[in-house]
């Protein structure tokens, strides 16, 4: 596969795609930046003689896309709703010692994540906070998934055993 025929075949399947991404994501600025992203995704290929079939590639590529981005957009909701679920609890007010205790608590695990191997605080911050995928991840730093996932766990369980210890 040249440049020049996936490009063709880009163009050829550009209203399937693009009708694809725009059924499954229901928005048509978000179909449009995702079509373009499996362009620059197939590009990446690293043995085109390995594609046979590059309408099937193409919308194997979207599918994932699509999959990232909707697993994205789902931890985002996740993390707004924990937020605004603290800032919309009018009936808890926070006593002086409670915002102590827990500026406290926040300096010892920050303390902790200091402490860590700095890959896998990176790991876990991309992850936890960026929500990056594990795969986006693995292929950011050149490690398997496996890797990936075992530095979660490590900072996880870190953390868990750091705060049975909260001075």
């Amino acid at each position: 596969m040249s440049e020049t025929e996936l490009t063709q075949a880009f163009l050829k399947h550009r209203y399937e795609l693009t009708g694809y991404l725009s059924r499954q994501l229901r928005c048509v600025e978000t179909a449009n930046d995702i079509y373009h992203e499996v362009y620059l995704r197939a590009l990446r290929v690293e043995d085109p003689s390995s594609v046979r079939n590059l309408r099937s590639y193409l919308f194997k590529i979207a599918s994932n896309l699509v999959k990232d981005h909707v697993r994205n957009e789902n931890r985002r909701a996740e993390i707004l709703d924990e937020n605004s679920s603290i800032l919309k609890d009018e009936d808890k007010s926070f006593t002086p010692e409670d915002i102590v205790l827990s500026k406290n608590e926040l300096d010892y695990l920050m303390k902790i994540m200091s402490t860590l191997p700095e890959k896998s605080r990176h790991i876990f911050y991309e992850h936890r906070f960026e929500g990056k995928t594990r795969q986006e991840i693995a292929d950011k730093f050149d490690v398997s998934l496996t890797t990936v996932e075992n530095h979660i766990k490590y900072v996880l369980k870190c953390l868990k055993d750091a705060r049975k210890k909260t001075p």
